[in-house]
């Protein structure tokens, strides 16, 4: 596959990307997409940098359209896109040019889970991104949790085992099921964990997070993975958003050079954009390791981080409460009727996780069977089913397959 044969952001990657020539696009672009999709970033991306005019809407779908995703609330997607194209296209006036330019789903926080059917939340209005009613919040990560100033300086050191990330879910969840990621109880155990106190209120995170990492490595090569979780008085945590880094693209994707082991190094890394409240009594929770599998490979040695906690730092877009604030609406979903068909095989999935007492290896069976059916009238008969397996040993990066 082509894709492994470029680790580096060149020319393999740079002749089909939207941001080394956002002026290429002249058309007016509404930009839609999911929360819950691997291309969520994109949105925020295409609206900070066409000059065109555009528009955006992000729910909280997965893989999908916003008018069939598994998750909801499901929109009238096709009347959005016709009140788009007949202004552009027809010079009818629609109104949709009046729209905000960020029509965007607040997810309220939920329990891990393998996707419910409408995902609690409620829809905002913004103007701007990570800006106008977000302020930027900054809290560092020191020793006993995060907090509003910073206290001395302690390093603190994590060596995660290889197989942290069994809980990680899929990078682009196509349905709902074992895709989204589970309770994040078992890979904090392997992680350095920051947390806040308590809220005293609900908390809205509507922008992109980031960690500021004062950081060194025992390795010239180096992994790193940061999640901000959302931690529940009854002990299960929710994964809100996250990044991997490759710590030796400190300086640059296109040319990340060796790391010195035993230096000194600063490093933001910018999360995944999100939209999420986190209700009062809950707690907000930075996890970093240096493993993530099986959504991250592993660096070719056992990497020991080393986080200068009182020096680091948390930064969290926080929305204001706006009274009175009218949310926007949507028509219904609709769409053309499905075909008819006749299901001969019920789908299922599965994903289980054991050790293989031989190899001493942690292995990852996920299997999606999508059934069998026959599509009507003409008799043809649709079977597709995918099986995958990931194994490594806690102990052994070079082991992993």
């Amino acid at each position: 596959m082509p894709w492994l044969q470029h680790p580096h952001r060149d020319q393999y990657w740079k002749h089909a990307s939207v941001c080394e020539d956002f002026g290429a696009i002249e058309a007016a672009c509404l930009i839609v997409g999911g929360w819950n999709d691997a291309y969520s970033n994109t949105i925020p991306r295409l609206m900070a940098g066409l000059r065109s005019s555009c528009k955006a809407i992000i729910g909280p779908w997965i893989h999908k359209y916003p008018h069939f995703s598994m998750v909801g609330p499901r929109i009238g997607f096709l009347q959005e896109a016709l009140r788009w194209w007949d202004f552009w296209l027809k010079g009818e006036p629609t109104g949709v040019m009046r729209d905000p330019a960020y029509r965007v789903y607040v997810m309220d926080s939920i329990k891990p889970t393998d996707g419910p059917d409408e995902w609690p939340g409620r829809w905002i209005a913004e103007q701007l991104w990570n800006a106008g009613n977000s302020e930027l919040k900054q809290w560092y990560l020191n020793e006993d949790g995060i907090g509003g100033a910073a206290k001395p300086e302690t390093p603190l050191t994590i060596a995660s085992p290889q197989d942290i990330g069994l809980d990680s879910g899929d990078y682009c969840i196509m349905f709902n099921g074992s895709g989204f990621p589970g309770n994040q109880v078992r890979d904090d155990a392997g992680s350095l964990t920051f947390d806040s106190p308590a809220l005293v209120a609900d908390m809205d995170i509507v922008g992109q997070p980031a960690v500021e990492l004062d950081f060194s490595v025992d390795k010239p090569v180096a992994f790193v993975a940061v999640r901000l979780n959302d931690v529940w008085p009854s002990g299960e945590v929710t994964r809100i958003t996250y990044q991997l880094q490759n710590l030796c693209q400190y300086q640059s994707r296109e040319t990340p050079s060796a790391l010195e082991p035993g230096k000194r190094y600063r490093m933001k890394i910018a999360l995944d954009d999100i939209a999420w409240r986190i209700p009062k009594g809950h707690k907000l929770r930075v996890s970093i390791s240096t493993s993530y599998w099986p959504l991250m490979w592993p660096a070719p040695e056992p990497v020991k981080l080393t986080i200068h906690a009182g020096s680091s730092r948390v930064h969290v877009p926080v929305r204001r409460v706006i009274e009175g604030e009218v949310a926007p609406t949507f028509k219904p979903a609709e769409g053309a009727p499905e075909g008819k068909r006749k299901e001969l095989q019920k789908p299922a999935t599965s994903r289980e996780v054991w050790m293989d007492e031989k190899t001493q290896e942690t292995v990852i069976e996920e299997k999606d069977d999508n059934g069998r059916y026959e599509i009507e009238p003409h008799g043809l008969v649709v079977r597709s089913a995918s099986d995958k397996t990931y194994r490594i040993r806690p102990d052994d990066p070079l082991s992993a397959k």
